[in-house]
Formats: C-alpha cells, sequence, structure tokens
C-alpha cells in the first residue's frame, strides 16, 4: 500500500506525523473542559404568569387558553404542556431538538406579547424563560441560623454572599431560595375601616398618591446647580403608619387607624429549613461551557473564607453538589481507561513475548486516545463520562489494527523474509482488512452520533469520539507500526530462551499451537456437519428473540448519586400549619437516619409564582458512599417503610436521573385527556385504582384533585343595581383584601420592596368574614357585602392540566420490582380496556423518552445493519460474501442478552448502544477470516483447504485483538464507582458478545463460506450446462426453419 510504503522508505516523515497528531492531542487535552454529560440544549421554554387572588379555572380560561392559542401556531412545536393552578399559569413548550432554542424562545415572546392585551390587566408580565441544563444550578448552599430571623438570614444571604458569589470566574448568576424578600404588610381592620366610613379604594389611592418619589427638576444658579428630589416615600412601618388617608371631620384619619402595618415577607406562604433550622438557599448556575469542577471548587473556596466572617449565630454548608459525582465518575472512568490499558498491554506481552516487540503495537493505543482529545476539542465536545467511556470502550479496539499488520510481518519474517520486505509484502497484503473493520467500525459508530431525539443529542460526542479514535488508530497502524517494525521487529524462537521466562514462553507457545490443531480437527469436522452448524445458528437466533422479547427494558438505569427526592402532600384545603406539622415528622424520620447527612425542607415551593401550602418537597444529601452503609435505592426503601406510619398525608421517595436535568418527576407518567373535567376525574381515578393494583408500581398518583375548598359569591344583581353597587367594586374589594394586592412598593438603600395590603388574619377566618367586609353604595353610604351577594361553599380543581392543548390528568407511579418498559405497556393495555370512547392518552416524561428512544435505537440498530453490510458489500465487490461475515451478529446478540439477563440488568440507552458498537466489532473476526480466504483462492487453494488453512493462520491474530477488545472493556463491565450502574450494562453487552462471538465465530463463518461458495459453485455449472444445450437448441430450430422454407 503506497502509505505503508512511504512509511517504510521514509521512517522520520512516519514518526513526524504521528508525533503530529500527540502534540495536537496534548493541547485539546488541556483546554477541555469538564462536566458531567455532553452540553446538549434542550429546545424548551416556559411561560409562567401570575393572576393574584384567581381560581384554577379562572386562571385557564384568563390566562392559559389566550397564551396557548397564541403559541400554538409557531413551528417546531412538539407538544405544549401547562398547569393552571391558584393564582399560576404555567405553559411549558416542547420543539424539536432541531430548532435552536435561542431562537424558539424569541418566537414565544413575540407571540405572548402579541397576546398580552387579551390578558386581564390584575394579571402580572408574563415571564418567558428558557429551560436549559446549563441553567440548572450545579450546587446550593445553605445559609441558616436558630437566632436569627429569617428576613435577617435572606438580607444577609442576596446582599452579602449573593454578590460575592457573582463574581467567581464562570459563575452565571446566583439564585436566591427558600425564603422570601421582605414587604411592608398592611393588614386592614374591617371594623375600624368601616367605622370612619372608609373603603379599600380609598385606602389603596391614597398609598399610591401618597407613597412617591418623583424626579423635580433643577434649580440653576450663576456658579451651582441642584438636582431637586421630592422624598415622598416611606421607608419604616412607623412612616406609613402616619400616612393620613382621609378626614373624619377636622380630624385626619391616619394609616395606622385602621390597619397594621408591620415588616413582613413578601410570600408569606412558604417556609425552608436546613437541617430543620430556618434557611435560604443560594443556587450557583455556571456559565454556559464553563468547567463544572473549575467552578464548584472555587465556589468552595469562597464559602470557606466566607464562613471565617459570617456574624454570630448563622452557618453556612453545601446543600447540594453537583461536582462531587462528576469529580468521582470522571476519576472512575479515567481509572478505566489507564486500567484498559494496563490489562491490553498485558494481554498482547503474552501473546508477542517480547517487551520490544510489545512496545510497537502498543504504540497506536495511547496516540490514537491522545489524538482523539485534539479532535473532540475543535468540535466543542467536552470531557464527560460519555466521551471517556467511549475512548475507554476503544482502548482495545485501537491496537487491534495494530496488532494485525504486526502478526502479519512477524509471520512474513519467519517465511524468510528480511524486516523491510516483510513490511511491505505484509503490510499489502493485510492493508484491506485493516480498512475494511475499520470502515466497519465506522459505519456502527457514525449511525450512532446521529441517533434522534435527546438520546442522540447526549450519545453524539460518544459516537464520534469513537469514530475519530478508530480512524487513528487505523491510520496509525497503516503508517507508525509498519515503520517501526522495519526497524526493530526480531523473530526469535522461544526453544532458544532460558529460565522461567523462556519456559512460560515455551509453554504458552504450545498451548496455543494444541488450541490451534484442536480447532483445525473442530473446523474440519463442522465442514463435515454443515447442517448442524446451521441449526446452531438458527438456534442461537431464536434464543436472541426470545431474551430479547423477555429482558426487562427501561429509558436510563438509577445510579446513585448520593441525593434523593421526598415529596409530601396533604389534603386539599390544609392550610399551611397542617402541612408544615407533617413536613416535620418526615424531617425527623431524615435526622434519625445515620445515612442521611443534610436535607433542604421547602413548604409550598414556588415555581414561577405562589407555591400550594399542601404541597412540600425536600432535597435529601446521603453520607459520602464509602461511610454510607446503604446504596440510595435501599435508604430509599427504608424510608417508605417508615413513611407507611404517617397518616393524612401522601409521603413518596424517589431517585431523579441524569438525563432528565434533576427533574422530580416519576418514571411512570400517562396523561388521560378528555374536555370534560368531571368525567375525566372519574375515569382517570378507575384508570388510577387499576394501576396500583399491578405488580410492581406504587406511589400510584394523579395530579386532578377537584376537592378543593371553594367560596362562591354569587352577586345578586337587582339588589347591587338598586344599591348602586357594581360588580367590579365588589370584585376589587376582595381581590385586595383577600388576595395580598401589591399596592405600591418603598426603597432601603438601593432595593425595592413591595407594599402589600391585605385583610387582617382574624378578619379572613372563616366563609361567614366575606359578608361582613363592606363596600359603598351609591349614595355613599357603607354596607355590608351580606347586602348584595351570598356565599356558598363548594369544591372545585386545586389545578387544571393541559397536554397538546387538552384537559388532561397525569397519572404517575413509581416502580418497584418491575422495569419501565414492562410498565409502560402494561399501563397502555390496560387504559385501552378501562377507558370509554373518548378518551385519549399519551405518555409523558421519562415513558415518553423511553418510548422515543426505544423507536429510535431500533432505527439506529437497522441502520447500523445496511451500512455494515454496504461498506462490505463495496470492499469485497461481492453481495454474497458480506452475508457470510454477517453471520457473526446473531452470535454476538445472543452473547449479549444472555450476559445482562444473568446479572439482572435491563435493556436501556446504554446497554442498546453497546450492544449496536457489538455489531461493528464482532464483524472484525469474519474480515479476517474471509479476506484470507479470498486471498488463498485467488492463489488457486481449492475451498476447503483455503478455509482449514484460513483458520489456522488467522487464529493466533483473531484471538490477540478479540481478548485485547474483551480485557479492555472488562473495566467498564466490572466498574463499581460513581457511575457504574449506568456504563456496566454497555460494558457486559460489548464483553459477553464479544466473547460468544469469538468462539463461534471461528466455526460459524467458515461453515458458511463453504455453503455459499458451493451454492455458487453448483449455479456457475448449471449455467454452464444450460448454454450448450441453448446453442444445441437453437441450431436445430434453424435447421427446421429452413427445411420448411425449402
Amino acid at each position: 500500500m503506497l502509505i505503508s510504503d512511504v512509511s517504510v522508505r521514509r521512517p522520520v516523515l512516519a514518526t513526524v506525523m504521528t508525533a503530529g497528531m500527540v502534540v495536537f492531542g496534548l493541547v485539546g487535552y488541556s483546554r477541555l473542559p469538564v462536566r458531567e454529560l455532553p452540553n446538549v440544549e434542550y429546545p424548551m421554554v416556559s411561560v409562567s404568569t401570575v393572576l393574584p387572588g384567581a381560581s384554577a379555572e379562572v386562571v385557564e380560561t384568563e390566562i392559559t387558553e389566550f397564551l396557548e392559542e397564541e403559541i400554538n401556531g409557531i413551528q417546531g412545536i412538539e407538544f405544549i404542556r401547562s398547569v393552571s393552578k391558584e393564582e399560576v399559569s404555567s405553559i411549558t413548550v416542547q420543539f424539536a431538538l432541531s430548532r435552536p432554542i435561542d431562537a424558539a424562545a424569541q418566537d414565544v415572546r413575540d407571540r405572548v406579547a402579541r397576546a398580552r392585551n387579551k390578558l386581564p390587566n390584575e394579571a402580572k408580565e408574563p415571564r418567558v424563560t428558557k429551560i436549559d441544563m446549563d441553567a440548572q444550578a450545579i450546587m446550593w448552599l445553605a445559609l441558616h441560623s436558630k437566632s436569627r430571623h429569617p428576613i435577617e438570614i435572606m438580607e444577609y444571604a442576596d446582599k452579602i454572599l449573593k454578590p460575592r458569589v457573582q463574581t467567581i470566574s464562570g459563575v452565571g448568576r446566583v439564585m436566591v431560595g427558600g425564603s422570601n424578600r421582605q414587604a411592608m404588610r398592611v393588614e386592614i381592620d374591617r371594623e375600624r375601616l368601616a367605622a370612619y366610613g372608609l373603603t379599600v379604594s380609598g385606602v389603596a389611592t391614597a398609598l399610591r398618591t401618597e407613597n412617591i418619589e418623583i424626579p423635580s427638576g433643577r434649580v440653576e444658579g450663576r456658579w451651582r446647580e441642584f438636582v431637586v428630589r421630592t422624598e415622598g416615600e416611606f421607608e419604616s412601618p412607623e412612616k406609613f403608619r402616619e400616612l393620613i388617608v382621609s378626614y373624619a371631620g377636622n380630624q385626619p384619619v391616619r394609616l395606622g387607624d385602621v390597619a397594621q402595618v408591620r415588616r413582613g415577607y413578601q410570600n408569606e406562604r412558604v417556609r425552608a429549613r436546613f437541617n430543620g433550622t430556618p434557611t435560604s438557599g443560594l443556587g450557583i448556575v455556571k456559565q454556559s461551557g464553563a468547567n463544572t469542577l473549575a467552578v464548584a471548587n472555587e465556589v468552595k473556596r469562597v464559602m470557606l473564607e466566607e464562613r471565617e466572617r459570617l456574624p454570630e449565630g448563622f452557618n453556612l454548608d453545601v446543600a447540594y453538589d453537583q461536582s462531587g459525582f462528576i469529580e468521582r465518575s470522571v476519576h472512575e472512568v479515567r481509572q478505566a481507561l489507564v486500567l484498559a490499558g494496563v490489562l491490553v498491554l498485558v494481554v498482547i506481552f503474552v501473546f508477542l513475548q517480547s517487551a520490544r516487540t510489545t512496545l510497537i503495537p502498543s504504540l497506536a493505543m495511547p496516540s490514537a486516545i491522545i489524538a482523539t482529545f485534539g479532535v473532540i476539542y475543535f468540535l466543542g465536545f467536552t470531557i464527560n463520562t460519555l466521551t471517556l467511556m467511549a475512548l475507554t470502550l476503544v482502548v482495545g479496539v485501537v491496537v487491534d489494527d495494530a496488532i494485525i499488520v504486526l502478526e502479519n510481518i512477524y509471520r512474513h519474517m519467519e517465511a524468510g523474509a528480511d524486516r523491510i520486505q516483510a513490511a511491505h509484502a505484509a503490510t499489502t497484503e493485510i492493508a484491506f482488512a485493516v480498512i475494511s473493520t475499520t470502515l466497519t467500525l465506522l459505519a456502527v459508530f457514525v449511525p450512532i452520533a446521529f441517533l434522534s431525539g435527546v438520546v442522540g443529542r447526549f450519545f453524539y460526542e460518544f459516537g464520534i469520539s469513537v469514530a475519530v479514535a478508530v480512524a487513528a488508530s487505523s491510520f496509525i497502524a497503516l503508517t507508525l507500526t509498519p515503520m517501526l517494525c522495519s526497524r526493530f521487529l526480531t523473530v526469535r524462537s522461544t526453544a532458544a530462551r532460558a529460565g522461567l521466562f523462556g519456559s512460560l514462553a515455551r509453554l504458552f507457545d504450545d498451548l496455543v499451537k494444541q488450541l490451534s490443531d484442536a480447532y483445525e480437527r473442530l473446523l474440519d469436522r463442522a465442514l463435515d456437519h454443515r447442517a448442524l452448524v446451521v441449526g446452531i445458528l438458527v438456534a442461537a437466533l431464536g434464543m436472541s428473540v426470545l431474551l430479547f422479547t423477555n429482558i426487562g427494558k427501561e429509558f436510563i438505569p438509577a445510579d446513585d448519586r448520593g441525593y434523593l427526592v421526598a415529596s409530601i402532600k396533604t389534603p386539599e384545603g390544609s392550610t399551611l400549619e397542617y402541612q408544615d406539622r407533617y413536613q416535620r415528622r418526615v424531617e425527623a424520620m431524615l435526622d434519625a437516619n445515620p445515612d442521611i447527612r443534610s436535607y433542604f425542607s421547602v413548604v409550598a415551593i414556588t415555581r414561577g409564582g405562589p407555591g400550594k401550602v399542601n404541597t412540600g418537597v425536600m432535597f435529601v444529601r446521603l453520607q459520602a458512599r464509602p461511610t454510607r452503609k446503604q446504596s440510595t435505592q435501599q435508604v430509599v426503601e427504608d424510608l417508605r417503610a417508615g413513611a407507611r406510619s404517617i397518616a393524612g398525608a401522601d409521603v413518596a421517595f424517589f431517585v431523579s436521573n441524569a438525563l432528565h436535568m434533576g427533574s422530580r418527576s416519576k418514571p411512570v407518567r400517562v396523561a388521560v385527556q378528555h374536555p370534560r373535567l368531571e368525567e375525566l376525574s372519574e375515569h382517570s381515578e378507575r384508570l388510577r385504582t387499576v394501576i396500583a393494583g399491578m405488580k410492581g408500581l406504587r406511589d400510584v398518583e394523579t395530579d386532578l384533585d377537584i376537592d378543593k375548598p371553594q367560596l362562591a359569591v354569587a352577586i345578586e344583581r337587582n339588589k347591587a343595581a338598586v344599591l348602586g353597587v357594581s360588580a367590579t367594586d365588589i370584585a376589587e374589594t376582595l381581590r385586595v383584601l383577600l388576595g395580598s394586592d401589591e399596592v405600591t412598593h418603598y426603597t432601603v438603600g438601593n432595593e425595592r420592596y413591595n407594599v402589600i395590603m391585605q385583610l387582617a388574619a382574624d378578619d379572613r377566618f372563616s366563609p361567614g368574614d366575606l359578608e361582613a367586609i363592606y363596600v359603598r353604595s351609591r349614595s355613599g353610604e357603607l354596607m355590608p357585602l351580606a347586602n348584595v351577594v351570598s356565599v356558598t361553599e363548594r369544591v372545585g380543581p386545586s389545578a387544571v392540566n393541559h397536554y397538546d392543548r387538552k384537559r388532561s390528568v397525569i397519572i404517575d407511579a413509581s416502580l418497584d420490582g418491575t422495569d419501565l418498559g414492562t410498565a409502560v405497556e402494561q399501563i397502555k393495555h390496560v387504559a385501552k380496556s378501562v377507558l370509554p370512547e373518548g378518551f385519549t392518552t399519551a405518555l409523558v416524561g421519562q415513558s415518553r423518552e423511553y418510548q422515543k428512544g426505544s423507536e429510535g435505537l431500533g432505527f439506529t440498530f437497522v441502520l447500523a445493519l445496511v451500512a455494515i453490510y454496504l461498506v462490505l458489500a463495496g470492499q469485497f465487490e461481492s453481495f454474497i460474501h458480506p452475508l457470510t461475515i454477517m453471520m457473526a451478529l446473531p452470535l454476538a446478540m445472543l452473547g449479549a442478552l444472555v450476559g445482562l439477563s444473568a446479572l439482572g440488568m435491563t435493556l436501556n440507552v446504554y446497554s442498546f448502544i453497546g450492544i449496536i458498537m457489538l455489531m461493528g466489532l464482532v464483524t472484525k473476526n469474519s474480515i479476517l477470516l474471509v479476506d484470507y480466504i479470498n486471498v488463498l483462492r485467488t492463489r488457486g487453494v481449492e475451498t476447503r483447504e483455503a478455509i482449514l488453512e484460513a483458520g489456522r493462520t488467522r487464529l493466533r491474530p483473531i484471538l490477540m485483538t478479540a481478548l485485547s477488545t474483551i480485557f479492555g472493556i472488562l473495566p467498564i463491565a466490572l466498574g463499581t464507582g460513581a457511575g457504574a450502574e449506568t456504563r456496566r450494562p454497555l460494558g457486559v453487552a460489548v464483553v459477553a458478545g464479544m466473547t460468544t462471538s469469538t468462539l463461534l465465530t471461528l466455526v460459524v463463518v467458515p461453515v458458511f463460506y463453504s455453503i455459499i461458495d458451493r451454492a455458487r459453485t453448483g449455479l456457475s455449472k448449471t449455467s454452464a450446462r444450460r448454454a450448450p444445450a441453448a446453442e444445441a437448441t437453437g441450431a436445430v430450430d434453424e435447421e427446421t426453419e429452413a427445411a420448411r422454407r425449402g
């Protein structure tokens, strides 16, 4: 081959080419950022709108419907999901992955702005945000104190710690959450307000007009000028109390006469604690593309400095740290990479029995791996668990080509050729097989890189990294390896070696010779019993199908990250105090567990607006794995057992998933759709009951509760018209007094805070208090609402969900002994039998991604098979030989499925990627056999003898390459460190598949070659016999025609 011949003739050029690749890779490696997973943009956009005081149904009709209608027309939307709950409309728009997220977000902003004039005036400005992995906090710090007031904690976190952390290089923004900003609370006394003859609107107007600060121009003198500032804003509760809101005769009525004014919270319906003490959290969001580990380490350094400066009574701790798992996971994969390299070197040394000879193919391994870092740097990739795992998996692969080239050169030298001649002849002879195996592997890994959906985005870097490493190793095998062999390779007989090493070498050679003789006899017998071999292949194919249908299936296996999430929900209508009481019971259970390090507990967590007071969530951090007695899943099981004793609240524990951006949703989620809420509630509850009875599922819940207590205020129109009270006055009065209306603001330093007016808590304690609220009639007199309204109690939905603009109920469940694939299929079957006509269902969340991922992986699997066939057909210039080579695939599939089943693993994204990868690896052995059989056939060797000779000759390199691949992947298959739960299925699939395929391919492929060759020979002989007969028939016909004419 030209490039190999040039490299042998010009050794310096060959060395410089490889050295250049290595230098290029080292520069790229030094600049690559580190993160857990590839940087993937989810084209998801959320729209949050707050309508103070509105019920879920009002939010749905007045906010959500209008926004969804406008947004729905945007190009590239996959689905729209919304939740209309008390005071808040939350809409999530999922776009196709091909849509740039910035363009998608801008389109949503434009549509929302267009719909703004259709929304109620009282609605706050809709907030449009991108949902991005880099917008998720990589760390949460907890500032907590037992002795300080929550407002003090919040102020210190917001004013002192936040600015300090924001200056750290790589930090994008800092979120302050878990507690409240301060606000001025004006709590109206209903009786006093009526006694002074005042109305709510009058007090609100006084606050808006008197609490102002307006720029008032300047005063310009001859030599000096002054800016005029009208200081009309109040800064303290005392000044607000002194505000004159009206006059009673000649006496002023001040705000303090009709209301209690105090400094309180913006939202007094939320509570947050860290390990049981009041807290404020600081969420650190890194800049896009920043090194996660570097940012986290710098934040920890700054945190240690700030701890020394904290005022007395304050404590600062880490509540959540994503970097710890990333660091451990990347470290584990790096260790696996090094260990794989060592194991591969051992395998090569055992076969070659010479340190100098071992060094020649071993140079291909670090050279190809390092060169890959340079390419992935310029492609914008990162060092993450998937790219490192890709390189670990190919450690044994990248030396294969070099081993094949070296072994062939060695064989030629044993036959009497000198180094230079052997390098030229052997490389030319083997180059076709090397290129064929490389193209076959590329044909497999390139489709992996272009998988569709979220899986495709995450495994894009994986596929490209493998493809680059394989291509680099092939180049090195055809340039550097023959050059080194032509200069340094020597042939030494083990018979001449003395000592223990010589004895071991001779013993190994004897074993290999015995194995080769045994293999030759086995292959000879197999050629005499072709039907039996065909039966074995058919049986393997049948067993593969059987195992595939019965093996458990899921999207992503759960890994032990040392974190879990707890959710607590009390009945609808529960108060904040009632919910908090149960929250504290769960906290006590967490305190008693020695494997739990800390927890961050929030009641009524806010997500784009006020939270629901009957819900709570806890983010639980476990002890470090070496000091922890139990796995995360075992801790979850213990907590579930303890939660059964908590009656009156629904308590659930689950582990979040890496590919779902820390989503707190359960793995099984299905949406039931129907336009009528009553029927939707009835039939979804029936379906929920059936699902709850299914084996393997637990914590089965729906998100539609229509038992939220409501007070329906019916206006008696005739009375109201006679008395001159408008419906607007009634609704406005109720909204201000009961809905925490933000009437104005005040400034402290450079911070602006809200002034919130509301009826005093004692005056809004029972439903009857509504009728005692006063409004002003046309005559100017005050009258109680009881004169013009009637109040009745009823129940309604706490939230209304839409999926693809249809009303829906989400039924979700946790897995308990079954796999996600089985659960999804069972639920789909049950839904068809339980739900009546007119109802539709759709998978949501992980269940949806599982279904889409399965379809995408199935298509990629077929595409990889087609690509392998086309590449082999082009290389061998035959449509038949590729079929022979691909006979190894069913054997590999069988081994992979047997390995996964035996170890209790599932067929998931990682294991399926391993099987697809396996398709390319196992064809290498077949290519080596078929290629050499063809070479011998062209030399005139009879088919059977060519098959036996190829088996004898290629057995040693096949064993070397197969064992180097298996031992290279073994550290992944046997991994036990951080993230091993997701990586192991991939390694097991490849190791088990390579093992069975190597053992059986050596027999099955040669036998099928002989069968196909015999069939082709038979067809050729038949065609040859038919040709003379056709000529003779044609001659007779011509004679008959001539006689007839004559």
